[in-house]
């Protein structure tokens, strides 16, 4: 979900870069358009550390995943309606 957000934000980022270019040439803007890259910086800034975050819960996952111990199994009951009366079950 992280780097579905980050790709998001990356999108928000370039498109408000993009919208800057009304009030630059080239590299050179006026106050606005510095106000707007600056913007779109920012929003740059958050999509990159949302995206490493969520590709690290992504490598941290993939490396859990297949090393985790499998649970142990307890004492469980359970009580299953039948017709006419109940099944009591348990295992230990």
């Amino acid at each position: 979900m992280a780097v579905g957000v980050a790709t998001a934000l990356g999108f928000a980022a370039k498109s408000r870069f993009d919208e800057s270019s009304a009030f630059c040439n080239g590299d050179r803007c006026d106050r606005r358009g510095m106000d707007i890259r600056d913007s779109a910086v920012a929003r740059a800034n958050v999509a990159t550390v949302v995206f490493g975050v969520g590709l690290a819960a992504i490598a941290g996952g993939g490396v859990l995943w297949p090393t985790a111990k499998s649970p142990t199994k307890g004492a469980s009951v359970g009580l299953t309606p039948t017709v006419g009366g109940a099944l009591v079950q348990g295992s230990f």
